[in-house]
C-alpha cells in the first residue's frame, strides 16, 4: 500500500513538473527530485561522477554522445513507447541531481515527452539494456536550466530500460 501511494505520488510531482514547464513547442522536460547521495551503491555518488565504462561513445549530429553499456535482448524502445526505467542524472561536476536508482521508485512514462535528448537517445535501447547519455544543454534545460539543474548545463544519465510499452 504504502509503495503504490509512493508510486501515485512520484507520478503526480512528475506531471506537475512537466505541466509548469508549460508547452512551447519545445517539450523539454525530464523528471527531476532532489540531489541523493548513497554511500552503498557505486552508481549513485555525490562529486565523483558516474562510474567509469570502457566502451567508446557513438556521437550524433546534435551533439548527444551514446554509450551502450549493456545491449538488451527484449522489446525495443520507439519513441511512441511508454517505458519504465532506471536512471541516475550527474551535472558535469560529479553531482548527483536526481535517480530512481537510490529511490526504488522506476519511472514509466512516454518517450515523446522527456527532453530531447531522452528522445533521441532512448529510442533503439531493448529491454534489459544500460545505455549512458551525455547530454549537450541545448538537449536538456539549456539556458534556463531546471529546478536543481543549472543553466547550460551538460547532463549524463546512465538508463536501465527495465520494460516497453508500445502505442
Amino acid at each position: 500500500m504504502i509503495r503504490a501511494i509512493a508510486a501515485i505520488v512520484i507520478v503526480l510531482f512528475a506531471g506537475l513538473a512537466f505541466a509548469a514547464c508549460g508547452d512551447d513547442g519545445d517539450s523539454n522536460t525530464t523528471p527531476t527530485a532532489t540531489t541523493v547521495q548513497s554511500e552503498g551503491d557505486p552508481t549513485v555518488t555525490n562529486g565523483e561522477g558516474p562510474p567509469p565504462v570502457s566502451a567508446e561513445p557513438t556521437v550524433t549530429d546534435s551533439g548527444l554522445q551514446i554509450i551502450d553499456i549493456e545491449v538488451g535482448t527484449g522489446a525495443e524502445a520507439a519513441l511512441a513507447s511508454t517505458i519504465t526505467i532506471d536512471y541516475t542524472g550527474w551535472l558535469a561536476d560529479g553531482t548527483v541531481f536526481d535517480s530512481t536508482v537510490d529511490s526504488g521508485q522506476p519511472l514509466t512514462y512516454p518517450v515523446n515527452q522527456f527532453i530531447d535528448g531522452w528522445k533521441e537517445g532512448i529510442p533503439g535501447m531493448k529491454e534489459g539494456g544500460k545505455r549512458r547519455l551525455i547530454i549537450p544543454s541545448d538537449l536538456a534545460y539549456g539556458p534556463g536550466g531546471y529546478g536543481n539543474i543549472p543553466p547550460d548545463a551538460e547532463l549524463t544519465f546512465d538508463v536501465e530500460l527495465l520494460a516497453v510499452e508500445s502505442p
